[in-house]
């Protein structure tokens, strides 16, 4: 193996990556992402080859699971039901994000009837992974808030630095000086698409486009860029992808 083909792989790599930005098909990402990771093991073999060290005993490169568009559909799908804040129209379905097994499931929590009541734009993000068998315990335990998410994401090797369709995306305030600002971030989300600029999400208990195309507060539609163009701006600060053990537990 010569520098040149490594470099090759490389490239292949780059595109493979860059390709997972454009594919919304679910079938078409997990055969994109096998590839990568063939690709990265051979890439990474090249490199110790080249540089001369023993092959024994190293690691492959870790398999994920991609995070499925069924994810994104499910938000969709609790979008254009044009959930709103109470007393608006469908409000009763955020108290089951927040109460019921198939969101974060806590129970002793009072029922929602109030706008302001709890923070559940975590709870909307686990009843959409819900959908695809996340587990509970994760859910339950982990995705309430932005700290408990990016602190266990953290200690469980599952931030990414490049989103995709599904990535569960955390947004807040980046510069340290301002109030707002938080190590972990202010608020989840889920990417829908990936843009130049920044990522389309849709996203709980926060103000932007309903599904009725008006803006209100509820289950809506934004876009969080990458970088802050005003102060105070949520823009991305973490990405979260969830492994494929952690989908192994109803």
């Amino acid at each position: 193996m010569n520098a040149e083909c490594a470099e090759d792989l490389k490239s292949r790599i780059l595109k493979i990556e860059l390709g997972v930005h454009v594919y919304n098909d679910s079938y078409l990402l997990d055969l994109l992402y096998d590839k990568y990771i063939e690709l990265e093991n051979e890439y990474r073999h090249a490199l110790r080859e080249l540089n001369g060290e023993r092959l024994n005993n190293q690691k492959p490169a870790k398999k994920e699971r991609l995070p499925k568009v069924r994810v994104v559909e499910a938000a969709r799908l609790q979008w254009v039901m044009n959930i709103h804040e109470p007393p608006a129209p469908h409000w009763e379905e955020i108290d089951k994000y927040i109460r019921s097994k198939d969101g974060l499931g806590w129970d002793w929590e009072q029922p929602y009837t109030r706008n302001g009541q709890f923070q559940w734009c975590g709870a909307f993000a686990a009843w959409c992974y819900r959908q695809i068998g996340l587990s509970y315990q994760i859910r339950r335990h982990h995705m309430a808030s932005c700290y408990r998410l990016y602190t266990w994401a953290k200690s469980n090797d599952c931030l990414v630095s490049m989103p995709i369709p599904g990535d569960i995306v955390i947004v807040g305030v980046s510069e340290k000086e301002h109030p707002l600002y938080r190590k972990w971030g202010n608020h989840i989300t889920i990417c829908e698409t990936v843009q130049d600029e920044g990522v389309s999400t849709f996203e709980g208990n926060a103000k932007g486009t309903l599904g009725t195309k008006k803006i209100g507060e509820g289950v809506v539609r934004q876009f969080r860029p990458f970088k802050k163009d005003k102060d105070g701006q949520y823009v991305v600060r973490h990405i979260v992808r969830f492994a494929e053990e952690h989908f192994l537990t109803p």
